[in-house]
């Protein structure tokens, strides 16, 4: 849990549970349920009353993505379509040279695909605490792509080395110590070099209920990363459509989605079209970017031009 943060005590019907101590991402009892439950549903109350009487500020994002096919999430069409404007910007400021790119809790590695699509080439680190089933069945034509399979509190950041671009796409919140995580990750970023994180907000333990660790105010995503600008990803179009047609029928373990494909992708196209209206708000993900210089300065590199 973020400790730069009040953490209220919740009204857990069992109190010999700690609710800080749950991870979503494991099968919890219908006690712990509830306790996962009310707990974040306070602390989510009380880190975003401080972030808005803290004036952090949050940028509303306009998405531009075309319907796809698959059934995927509003918000994860919408996130995917924030990565690749990231990526088409970071593309432009480096000027097409090869990077190099650290995405801890990669998972499939898909991020890697977005980059591409974005513009960006090079080298792609995917870090996991174990190789997902699907990440060597994704193919880059413009990365060369590597997995390392091992805790993040465990990596070595010397069999790295540096890298242009730190990522994370809603994997913090699996991290029981996301501070750390980052810590050990920025020590290969090379001086000048970018960074863009996305994570769950207050309103994804409605749509997501028990999901990782934590969900995010703006406040904890500013404690994380103090010099990012933050960005405000889906809204309230987007949260009624996941709520009704994704949270609720899986909680009856009926897929709504696949039963009516081309109603649920017209809702959804038209959710993400009216979701700037109210600003985004409230937001599903927050992203996190921090903007790469013109040029990053790689380990080895100053003592090479210095002796020029």
């Amino acid at each position: 849990m973020n400790p730069t943060l009040s953490v209220p005590q919740s009204d857990n019907p069992t109190p010999e549970l700690n609710p800080q101590s749950l991870n979503g991402d494991h099968d919890l009892s219908s006690d712990e349920r509830a306790a996962y439950l009310n707990f974040h549903a306070a602390r989510n109350r009380a880190n975003a009353e401080q972030s808005k009487a803290g004036g952090v500020q949050v940028r509303s994002f306009r998405s531009r993505a075309s319907s796809p096919k698959t059934l995927a999430s509003p918000s994860r069409v919408a996130m995917d379509d924030f990565i690749h404007q990231r990526a088409q910007q970071f593309a432009r400021i480096w000027g097409g040279r090869a990077l190099r790119v650290l995405d801890i809790g990669c998972g499939s590695g898909y991020a890697c695909t977005l980059l591409e699509q974005g513009g960006l080439s090079g080298e792609y680190i995917g870090v996991d605490h174990e190789l997902h089933p699907s990440f060597e069945a994704v193919t880059s034509a413009q990365f060369a792509r590597r997995h390392i399979s091992t805790d993040i509190l465990n990596l070595d950041p010397n069999a790295i080395g540096s890298v242009d671009l730190l990522v994370s796409m809603t994997s913090l919140e699996h991290f029981e110590d996301d501070v750390g995580a980052l810590q050990i990750a920025r020590r290969c970023l090379a001086p000048g070099g970018g960074e863009l994180h996305i994570v769950p907000a207050e309103d994804g333990l409605r749509l997501w209920e028990t999901h990782g660790w934590r969900q995010y105010s703006p406040g904890c995503v500013q404690s994380l990363c103090p010099s990012a600008a933050l960005y405000r990803i889906g809204g309230a179009a987007s949260a009624f459509t996941h709520y009704h047609l994704i949270t609720k029928p899986n909680r009856a373990h009926v897929d709504w989605r696949s039963r009516h494909p081309k109603l649920y992708r017209a809702m959804r196209s038209f959710s993400l079209a009216l979701d700037p209206i109210c600003g985004n708000r409230p937001a599903s993900l927050y992203a996190a970017v921090i903007s790469p210089t013109r040029t990053t300065q790689h380990e080895g590199e100053a003592s090479s031009l210095s002796a020029a």
